[in-house]
């Protein structure tokens, strides 16, 4: 595979992440999956509670923006 020879001159680019986490007892981060573009990331908790944060404007999502519907963004956990 050229991409793991590091005298390659291929690149690899990934314009879109999909997260999946899930809760180890003792870990204390909830079960999730999420979905992270350049510009968003969606995250749906497994106990139903969704977020949603605009990476322009928040690149150290701190704040969820809940009236922001990006239309390349899906759900990633249905």
């Amino acid at each position: 595979m050229p991409i793991l020879d590091p005298s390659s001159t291929a690149t690899f680019s990934r314009n879109d992440s999909l997260i999946e986490h899930y809760d180890e007892p003792g870990t204390g981060t909830p079960t999730y999956c999420a979905l992270r573009s350049q510009r968003y990331m969606y995250a749906r908790y497994y106990e139903g509670a969704e977020e949603l944060y605009d990476l322009q404007i928040d690149p150290n999502p701190l704040r969820t923006s809940s009236t922001t519907t990006p239309t390349q963004v899906s759900r990633p956990c249905d």
